[in-house]
C-alpha cells in the first residue's frame, strides 16, 4: 500500500514539474521580428544624393535681332548689279567727312555681284546719321537696282518691289556684253557697232557702260524702223552676235543699267 502511494506521489510531482516548465517557456521573451509579417517589415535605405548641375543661360531661343540704322542692297535682275553706282557708294563711305571712319563690311549674297551694306552708323550722332542717310539716298537714287531701308534688319530677302517697276520703259532690243573675269568679247562688240552704224537706216543708240571689264549695254528703241523692219533688224543683229558666248540678248525688256 505504501508502495502504491509513493508511486502516485512521484507521478504527481513529475506532472507538476512539467506544467511549471511549460509556463516558464511561455513567459520567456521572444524575438518579435521572427513573427513580423512581411507588411510589418520595413527596410530603411538612404536615397542617393542627386547633384543638380546648373545649366548655362543662353537667353531666349529666338533673340530679337538688332536693327541697323541704314541698309543698302545692290541687286540684279539677270545682268549683274549697277557696278558704277556701287563703286560711287563705296567711295562715298570711305571718304565721308567725319572725324571717325564709317564702319562697314560688304555682305555678298548672289551670283551676279549682289551685295548688302548694313550700317549701324554708331560713329555719328543722331543728327549726323540723318544727314548721312539723306546724302547716301541722293547718291543711290541714280540706280534702279538698289533697295534701301532705315532702322531695319540686315536681311536682303523679302525686299519689297521697287515703286513703278511695272511702268519701266521697255526696249524692243537690249544687247548686253558681259565678262566672266577676262573682259568682254571686244571683237564681236566692234562688229556689232559697225553693224549699227552701217545699217540701211540710221539707228539711234547710246552705249551704256556699267562694269570694270568693259561691260556695256545697247538699249535700242528702233523707232526709226517699222514693225516689219524691226523684226528684220533683230534677226540680222542676232546673226552677228551669235559669234560670241559673252552676250545677252533680250527683247521687249527694260534697260537695267541705263540711268
Amino acid at each position: 500500500m505504501k508502495t502504491i502511494l509513493h508511486t502516485h506521489l512521484i507521478i504527481i510531482s513529475s506532472v507538476l514539474l512539467s506544467v511549471d516548465s511549460c509556463q516558464n517557456k511561455k513567459s520567456a521573451p521572444t524575438d518579435s521580428s521572427a513573427y513580423t509579417t512581411p507588411q510589418q517589415q520595413t527596410t530603411t535605405t538612404s536615397a542617393p544624393t542627386q547633384t543638380i548641375i546648373p545649366q548655362p543661360i543662353n537667353g531666349p531661343a529666338n533673340p530679337k535681332e538688332e536693327n541697323e540704322r541704314f541698309v543698302v542692297s545692290f541687286y540684279s535682275i539677270g545682268q549683274g548689279i549697277d557696278s558704277k553706282v556701287n563703286e560711287e557708294f563705296v567711295k562715298f563711305l570711305d571718304t565721308y567727312p567725319n572725324p571717325k571712319k564709317i564702319n562697314y563690311s560688304p555682305s555678298h549674297w548672289g551670283r551676279e555681284g549682289e551685295v548688302d551694306y548694313c550700317l549701324t552708323l554708331k560713329e555719328l550722332t543722331p543728327a549726323e546719321q540723318t544727314e548721312f542717310v539723306k546724302k547716301a539716298t541722293e547718291l543711290l537714287a541714280k540706280s534702279k537696282l538698289v533697295h534701301t531701308k532705315e532702322n531695319a534688319k540686315c536681311d536682303h530677302s523679302n525686299w519689297p518691289p521697287l515703286p513703278n517697276t511695272a511702268q519701266e520703259e521697255t526696249y524692243p532690243l537690249v544687247i548686253s556684253f558681259y565678262s566672266k573675269g577676262g573682259g568682254i568679247d571686244s571683237k564681236v562688240n566692234g562688229e556689232f557697232e559697225k553693224f549699227l552704224t552701217s545699217y540701211s537706216k540710221k539707228i539711234v543708240y547710246e552705249p551704256t557702260h556699267w562694269g570694270r571689264e568693259g561691260e556695256v549695254d545697247y538699249c535700242l528703241k528702233l523707232s526709226e524702223l517699222s514693225t516689219a523692219e524691226q523684226t528684220d533688224f533683230v534677226k540680222k543683229a542676232k546673226e552677228v552676235l551669235s559669234k560670241s558666248a559673252l552676250v545677252h540678248i533680250n527683247e521687249n525688256t527694260a534697260c537695267v543699267h541705263k540711268h
